[in-house]
């Protein structure tokens, strides 16, 4: 499944990951999102057993994807994230093994914190996402 922001850049970067998707004859369904909300009822409507990989373009960096999809440890579930929103929720990059979040390497060299740390105890005073172009956060 690929859920894909509704913005301009989003929808070239579907256009080319689909094309490339049909190059080598894999099936997948395109859902466009414009909202948290949105990719809620993508998840519910959508999301079977056979999906095992989605792709979010341009949407889900500030979400809690772990939480979001429901991943369980023994999961064999992958999301990919492209996305230029910021801050990155410390969830996705704590779950490394069941989320990839494609990032500039620059980003990279800063030491991030402990998702499990004091920042779990104090979900009230950490802000998980911005509220950007109309993807508003789950809290």
């Amino acid at each position: 499944m690929i859920l894909v922001a509704n913005d301009v850049d989003a929808m070239a970067a579907a256009r080319m990951l689909t094309q490339q998707l049909r190059t080598d004859n894999i099936a997948y369904t395109l859902r466009p999102v414009a909202n948290f909300s949105q990719v809620i009822w993508n998840r519910e409507q959508f999301l079977t057993d056979q999906i095992s990989v989605i792709f979010m373009i341009n949407c889900g960096a500030t979400f809690n994807i772990p939480q979001l999809f429901k991943i369980e440890a023994s999961s064999t579930f992958k999301v990919f994230v492209l996305d230029n929103h910021r801050p990155i929720n410390l969830a996705n990059a704590s779950s490394a093994e069941y989320v990839t979040v494609f990032v500039e390497d620059e980003e990279l060299s800063e030491e991030l914190p402990d998702y499990d740390s004091d920042l779990e105890k104090s979900d009230e005073e950490y802000v998980y996402a911005l509220c950007v172009n109309g993807m508003s956060s789950p809290h």
